[in-house]
């Protein structure tokens, strides 16, 4: 009998954030006197009747290593992307909040005022208030972008790398799409004490072996993390 393990290589990333270990909303002190840091993980994917399904979550703990509960996250996931970003992006402090990337190429791309934008970390920028998802609120040119979220303490910043794109991508066999399910049976308050934020990464099968972009903020007083996964499949035989 063949029983199938699809396991996903994920990358956690470890970010510095904003809250204290008595404010498990995030609170209102700026990043620069906080310590909370979260990491984003894919730690086990199922096949359903019509697709499959990666379980993940994003940890929260403090400074001192202790969980954080209580906060949630709102997630997207591209999986079509239609510009990658290396070192290109910048950020910037205007009202409402706009992004940039002056090597132009947002319009000539397709990109849409739906589609998502995530930031990754790199080795000098790893500010949570600019990390994460970020809904595109409209296309201004073809080099400037205005969001539709707000940032606390937010820096304008620069040489930032990201993604903008959607959940279905299409080539010349058809389209593929993933979509974010928050499952409603993980209210276990025991792993919430641990501080885990769970949700569901729904994919089709054709998405295998595929690279897709997770992207997690909070509400209010901004807290984000990022994660780059691919979708792996890894066969066992069993007796």
């Amino acid at each position: 009998m063949k029983k199938n393990i699809f396991l996903l290589g994920l990358s956690a990333l470890l970010i510095t954030a904003c809250g204290t270990n008595t404010k498990p909303d995030a609170g209102a002190l700026p990043p620069s006197e906080s310590g909370i840091t979260l990491s984003m993980a894919c730690f086990e994917n199922e096949q359903l009747t019509d697709a499959y399904v990666a379980h993940c979550y994003v940890h929260t703990v403090d400074g001192n290593s202790d969980p954080v509960s209580g906060l949630t996250y709102d997630v997207s996931v591209v999986s079509n992307v239609k510009v990658l970003g290396t070192g290109t992006g910048t950020i910037l402090t205007t009202d409402p909040i706009t992004f940039s990337d002056y090597s132009g190429n947002f319009i000539q791309n397709d990109v849409k005022k739906t589609d998502n934008l995530i930031i990754f970390p790199t080795e000098n920028t790893t500010d949570v208030t600019y990390l994460g998802n970020w809904l595109i609120g409209a296309v201004n040119s073809n080099d400037n972008l205005t969001l539709s979220e707000t940032s606390y303490s937010l820096e304008t910043t620069g040489e930032l790398n990201y993604v903008i794109g959607n959940e279905t991508r299409y080539d010349f066999a058809g389209s593929a799409s993933a979509h974010i399910e928050y499952p409603s049976d993980t209210n276990a308050t025991s792993e919430d004490e641990l501080g885990f934020f769970y949700f569901d990464l729904v994919y089709d099968p054709e998405l295998r072996g595929e690279v897709v972009y997770l992207g997690a903020h909070t509400s209010g007083n901004r807290m984000g993390a990022s994660l780059a996964v691919r979708l792996e499949l890894e066969t066992e035989e069993t007796e």
